[in-house]
C-alpha cells in the first residue's frame, strides 16, 4: 500500500506502512478514511512508520526499562509493541512497531483471550491513536489532549470529563445515535491553542454495561458480527463480567465532524 496522507488534529500526517501483513494496512485505512487526505506537494508535519519488524537502535540510557533514550529522542515500550518518538530538522518522527500476534492456533487462542476479540495486526488503528498519534500532540506547541467525550450541537462543542466507566460514553451515545448531536471524539479530545475541539474519529468502545436497557445499540454493534464473536462476548461477560468485554462501534453509525469546533 502507498503512503496515506491525512489532515488531522489540524497537521498533515503521513503514515509509512512496513509490514507485510495486511490486517494492520486494512485496519489503518479504514480508520483514517474518515480524515481528508492532503496533496502530495504539500509538506508533511509529522511523520508515523508502521512496523512489524524489530528495529535495532543505539540506546543511550534505559531508565525506567519501559523508556530508552535515543538520538533525538526516546521509545516507549508496552506489552507488544512500541513507539519511537524523534525530532528531526524540526519535523516529528515516530515509528510503531508492532509485534506479530503469530499464525493459526496461537493467533486464534490470542484472539479469543482479546477483550474486543481481535488480534493486534485488527486493533493497528487503535494501537496508532492512542500510543502515536495523540501522544503526538505533547510536541506540538498548540495542541492539547483533554480526557472526555466530545460532540457539537448548533456549532458548539462540548466536552465531558470523568474518570473510566463514569458515564462519558453512554452520554455520548445518547446524545448521538438519539438527539442528534454530533460526534467529536469518544475519550481523548485535542484542543487547540484557539479553544477549538480537534475531531478525533478513533471507533468508541462500548463495554458490555454501555448495553444496559439498550436493545437498540445492542442490535447496531452485533448487526454484523458472526457467530463466534457473540459466543466470545456472552462467555466472557458471564465468567469475568460485562466490563472485562468491549467492541468498537464503527464512526459510520455516527454524524461526525472532520472540522474544528469551538469549544
Amino acid at each position: 500500500m502507498k503512503n496515506l496522507n491525512k489532515k488531522i488534529f489540524s497537521k498533515n500526517i503521513t503514515v509509512e506502512f512496513d509490514t507485510t501483513n495486511p490486517q494492520i494496512e486494512k485496519a489503518v485505512a479504514e480508520q483514517l478514511s474518515y480524515y481528508p487526505s492532503f496533496e502530495e506537494n504539500e509538506k508533511s508535519d509529522i511523520l508515523i512508520k508502521i512496523t512489524d519488524k524489530q528495529r535495532n537502535r543505539k540506546i543511550l540510557y534505559r531508565n525506567p526499562s519501559v523508556h530508552e533514550e535515543i538520538e533525538n529522542g526516546f521509545i516507549s515500550h508496552y506489552n507488544n509493541y512500541s513507539v519511537a518518538y524523534s525530532k528531526f530538522d524540526g519535523k516529528t518522527q515516530l515509528e510503531l512497531f508492532i509485534r506479530p500476534s503469530g499464525k493459526g492456533l496461537i493467533s486464534f487462542l490470542k484472539k479469543f483471550n482479546n477483550i474486543e476479540f481481535a488480534t493486534r495486526e485488527e486493533r493497528a488503528a487503535q494501537i496508532l491513536f492512542e500510543s502515536a498519534l495523540v501522544p503526538a500532540t505533547f510536541f506540538e506547541t498548540n495542541l492539547f489532549p483533554v480526557h472526555s467525550s466530545g460532540f457539537e450541537k448548533n456549532g458548539k462543542g462540548i466536552l465531558t470529563g470523568g474518570t473510566g466507566g463514569s458515564g462519558k460514553t453512554s452520554l455520548e451515545l445518547e446524545l448521538c445515535l438519539r438527539q442528534n448531536f454530533t460526534f467529536l471524539n469518544d475519550d481523548i479530545a485535542i484542543i487547540n491553542s484557539n479553544g477549538e475541539i480537534l475531531p478525533n474519529l478513533a471507533h468508541p468502545k462500548i463495554y458490555g454495561y454501555n448495553l444496559i436497557n439498550n436493545d437498540e445499540l445492542k442490535n447496531k454493534l452485533f448487526s454484523e458480527r458472526s457467530a463466534l464473536d457473540k459466543f466470545h462476548w456472552a462467555i466472557k461477560s458471564q465468567l469475568y463480567g460485562i466490563d472485562k468485554v468491549r467492541r468498537r462501534f464503527e464512526i459510520r453509525n455516527f454524524n461526525y465532524s472532520v472540522n474544528p469546533v469551538k469549544l
